[in-house]
């Protein structure tokens, strides 16, 4: 398996000429997962689960996609920051800053699991811009969120009115509560949920959890891979723009396929046949490999649908969600 398998497809191509005379002339990608090439090959033949599935992804290598997506020619900014589930992100981080002093589109952050905080942060953190990304893991502790820092690094950031983009243990509905609490507590912090609090396919329950999280003004959502409008829209109504930022989550946005409810769970249905898939999914997405788009377009047309659904399909909003937003971020930091 290639890079191939990540190009678009003459679908893709045919939806992307449509979207792009919709999307406004600056994105700013909050969400974006780049890692300097220190293994090979470029898929993990063993990963299982899909944030293992690369082993890299080089700045150059997501140039060259978005080239082909007709993309690059924009102005197109990222946030930029390690992949999940990879080792050497102490190193990482030093070709991602290195990357941003050399291209002013480039702003390249830390991405540190709770043991690389909770014993190197000096090294990462004590420098701008005050951003981190940070993949919460359910330990079964109750309020699993607090428990990911201790407490001298929430004050910390806290003081130093920083960003947080926390992957949730478990989703908007069922982390809401804690989210309001450590909101309240630290108010300087601004809290970005990626995957609009693992939304990815709409339930009543997460509309009462944006109602929730909406009364504090330091929590804001992120739209990376939501493919399902409902979401989209109960978000977008319920929060506004001004607090929803767009993010691709690629290079897993340039796989194929879409989030499906398998036995009460959401999972991703890949047209290609990933370790991670499951058999049940890997039959199915065989039936279906024709329909099935890029990640990367089906989030861009549910944001436009989202939008429209929500009466907010406005010049001014979209540069909200795809630019304004993520730009003010980076001021504040």
């Amino acid at each position: 398996m290639d890079k191939k398998v990540l190009l678009p497809r003459p679908a893709d191509s045919e939806a992307l000429d449509r979207l792009r005379k919709w999307l406004p002339a600056k994105i700013i990608d909050c969400h974006f997962h780049c890692h300097g090439r220190y293994a090979q090959p470029l898929f993990d033949p063993q990963a299982t689960m899909p944030s293992e599935t690369f082993n890299w992804f080089s700045w150059e290598l997501h140039q060259d996609i978005l080239s082909q997506m007709g993309l690059w020619s924009a102005i197109y900014e990222v946030i930029a920051f390690g992949l999940p589930e990879r080792t050497s992100e102490e190193a990482n981080l030093s070709y991602i800053r290195g990357l941003a002093d050399k291209d002013e589109r480039f702003h390249g952050i830390a991405c540190l699991s709770r043991k690389e905080c909770i014993e190197k942060f000096n090294n990462f953190l004590n420098q701008p811009p005050f951003i981190l990304k940070t993949k919460i893991r359910a330990e079964g502790r109750g309020q699993e969120i607090i428990n990911h820092f201790p407490k001298e690094l929430w004050e910390f950031w806290n003081a130093r009115q920083g960003f947080l983009l926390i992957h949730l243990p478990d989703n908007i509905f069922a982390n809401a509560d804690e989210l309001v609490f450590l909101s309240r507590k630290y108010r300087n912090i601004i809290f970005i949920i990626a995957h609009l609090g693992n939304a990815f396919i709409f339930q009543e329950a997460f509309s009462s959890a944006f109602k929730k999280v909406a009364v504090r003004p330091n929590i804001w959502l992120d739209v990376s891979m939501v493919t399902d409008v409902a979401s989209l829209n109960s978000a977008i109504s319920i929060l506004g723009c001004r607090r929803i930022l767009f993010g691709s989550d690629a290079p897993f946005a340039y796989l194929h396929g879409k989030m499906v409810n398998y036995e009460g769970k959401a999972f991703f249905q890949s047209d290609s046949n990933w370790p991670w898939v499951k058999p049940a999914l890997s039959e199915l997405s065989e039936k279906q490999a024709n329909s099935l788009k890029m990640v990367y377009i089906d989030n861009l047309y549910a944001i436009r649908q989202g939008l429209v659904d929500s009466g907010q399909d406005k010049a001014e909003k979209k540069e909200l969600i795809f630019y304004a937003n993520s730009k003010n971020l980076l001021r504040g930091s």
